[in-house]
């Protein structure tokens, strides 16, 4: 088959494995962002590239992609977000709210919304570009 061909099961499971990666590095890493979430990410993210890159997709197929990349992305994302909201610190913040916490005790300081604003804004921009790849991918006839 060829690498401009339209998607196959193959591309569907491994956007859903990737999916499903981010999902499982996100639960099992509880506490703040650190650089084993940002290795994780890039890691999942060049699985996602090696196997969409030069596809074919439609619009509803780019918002699938650009939101799973978005999501996975949240996980190199969360590093410097971590960097601002702890003010320069990668701590996290204390879950019991006493400060006499150990180290498995500690939360990520970013607020929910800052992650959900960060996935729609890198899912908006993702679909975009894809969006203009498939354009040029149809005008230069491959």
């Amino acid at each position: 088959m060829d690498q401009h061909s339209t998607s196959t099961p193959y591309d569907a499971a491994a956007l859903a494995g990737a999916a499903l990666a981010g999902a499982l590095a996100a639960a099992v890493n509880p506490g703040p962002y650190d650089i084993f979430s940002a290795i994780i990410s890039v890691t999942i993210l060049l699985v996602i590239w090696a196997y969409e890159r030069g596809r074919n997709r439609d619009f509803a197929q780019s918002l699938a992609l650009a939101a799973v990349v978005a999501f996975v992305s949240l996980l190199l994302l969360g590093l410097p977000l971590e960097l601002l909201a702890g003010q320069g610190s990668l701590d996290g913040v204390c879950a019991l709210g006493n400060g006499n916490c150990r180290p498995n005790e500690y939360e990520t300081a970013v607020p929910d919304w800052w992650l959900a604003l960060t996935w729609i804004a890198v899912t908006a921009i993702v679909t975009a570009v894809d969006l203009q790849r498939q354009k040029s991918l149809l005008t230069s006839g491959v």
